[in-house]
């Protein structure tokens, strides 16, 4: 890149360069890091492609570019991605939000659609896509969020905050359910209350359980691209040999956790969906298990509702 340069020179120069390291959509990846330094939205980009781009604004671009170049996610490269309604914020070491995941969200939504101020639990919430999503279209809505990474834990109070919901939304660290009980004891320590009604969700039963846990097969992690498995941590990608080794534990936990009629929906591998219906069909505590696709209509999670106790 020369000292200074149009946004379109600059398009044309990482569309190429961009292709020539085999970056997936270099036109896209050039379009987002261009308006991301101009600091105008994508779809006006048209209009500012004769503005000029030089000095730091160049040396910026300059630096991004290289780090994309490099293989590094462009999500990591300009700290953030879009994701429902909301623009959160990524950082190096917690895993990216995936477009895939706004089906989840609307399955999870739609479950608890007639449930008045439902009280909401998000295993393995990562940045904090599901719970936030979830708090930011119910205002009603109480949500406590587990991770058992500090960084994600840091990154999902951060974007409950950037989105307001942060008096809604209580992120835990620690490991699936068992965090619950080490909250608990800790808030009756403090006198601490969460909810609206002065109660904590840790402490009752949800009227919804929903994940996006760990899931790709140990093995198939060897054949993904290197930008997902050289980059994202694999405590958030590696759902051992069959991918449903977190399935597993969170769906035997439940009984002490999800209220009889309450819901579970989980994200998983496509090739793992029909496997984790087989499950939850055999544990013989669910009813109203369906399978749930994605926009491009492959199988993306699986919805459950605890059954009415006799």
């Amino acid at each position: 890149m020369s000292a200074a340069m149009t946004a379109r020179e600059a398009l044309a120069n990482l569309e190429h360069r961009f292709s020539d390291c085999g970056i997936e959509s270099p036109q896209i990846n050039a379009r987002i890091l261009v308006s991301f330094v101009l600091g105008v939205e994508l779809g006006q980009l048209a209009l500012h492609h004769d503005d000029e781009i030089a000095g730091d604004s160049l040396l910026e671009l300059k630096r991004l570019a290289a780090r994309r170049e490099a293989g590094e996610p462009l999500q990591y490269v300009i700290g953030s991605a879009p994701f429902r309604c909301l623009e959160l914020e990524t950082r190096p070491g917690v895993f990216i939000p995936r477009p895939e995941t706004e089906v989840v969200v609307q399955a999870a939504l739609d479950r608890i659609a007639d449930v008045r101020i439902p009280q909401v639990l998000d295993l393995c919430c990562g940045s904090g896509t599901i719970a936030i999503s979830i708090a930011s279209e119910r205002s009603d809505a109480q949500v406590t969020a587990v991770d058992v990474s500090l960084e994600a834990v840091l990154l999902a109070q951060h974007n409950a905050e950037k989105a307001g919901v942060e008096n809604r939304v209580r992120v835990i660290p620690g490991d699936l359910l068992t965090a619950l009980g080490k909250a608990e004891a800790g808030s009756a320590s403090e006198g601490e209350s969460t909810t609206g009604d002065g109660s904590s969700p840790a402490s009752g039963s949800f009227d919804l359980v929903v994940s996006n846990p760990p899931y790709i097969p140990t093995a198939k992690l060897a054949v993904m691209s290197s930008e997902v498995t050289a980059w994202e941590p694999r405590l958030a990608l590696d759902g051992g040999d069959d991918g449903l080794v977190v399935f597993r534990r969170i769906v035997a936990g439940l009984g002490a956790h999800l209220r009889p009629g309450g819901w579970f929906v989980c994200e998983l591998d496509e090739d793992m969906v029909c496997e984790a219906t087989r499950l939850l069909e055999d544990d013989g505590r669910f009813a109203g298990i369906a399978q749930i696709d994605d926009l491009a209509g492959r199988p993306r999670a699986v919805a459950a509702r605890m059954a009415q106790r006799a």
